[in-house]
């Protein structure tokens, strides 16, 4: 999803400023991930959402419109099929 790799690219790419000071402050690379990872959490649970949403409705209008399935639900007939 292109507003998942948006929503990322905001959070991972921080200004110049807050990373200059925080070098000044002593933090390195690990610890400038750490705490955009930590602030990072809604973003997380978004994503997850957005993602579980989208693949349950794959699933959903799929299932009341036949004639055309998605990959996901063909993939998962194959995988059902070869297990019973």
């Amino acid at each position: 999803m292109p507003i998942l790799t948006l929503l990322f690219r905001n959070l991972f790419s921080p200004c110049r400023g807050i990373v200059q000071a925080a070098r000044v402050d002593g933090a390195d690379s690990g610890h400038l991930f750490q705490d955009h990872a930590a602030h990072g959490a809604p973003i997380f649970v978004v994503a997850i959402i957005l993602q579980v949403t989208g693949i349950w409705n794959d699933f959903l209008f799929v299932r009341l419109h036949q004639p055309t399935l998605s990959m996901t639900v063909q993939l998962n007939n194959i995988v059902n099929s070869v297990q019973a």
